[in-house]
């Protein structure tokens, strides 16, 4: 007979990041930061206007990009 346990998982969710405010500090066109990143420009739009929220995955890869942007071009 199987017995369920409970299993107490702690989740992280990062924080919300400026998408457009990365873009520019990174001194790039959408179609520039698309291309360096593979997110759509349609994508990145949306993010930028607030209309969408980059999902956790994305988001992940944003604080990266945000922390060492160097570390992210290369890969």
């Amino acid at each position: 007979m199987n017995q369920r346990r409970s299993v107490a998982a702690k989740t992280h969710c990062p924080e919300p990041v400026d998408v457009a405010a990365l873009r520019k500090k990174w001194g790039m066109t959408q179609m520039e930061f698309e291309v360096k990143l593979c997110i759509s420009v349609d994508t990145l739009r949306l993010w930028e206007r607030g209309d969408r929220t980059p999902h956790e995955p994305a988001l992940a890869l944003l604080h990266v990009v945000a922390k060492e942007p160097q570390a992210v071009l290369r890969a």
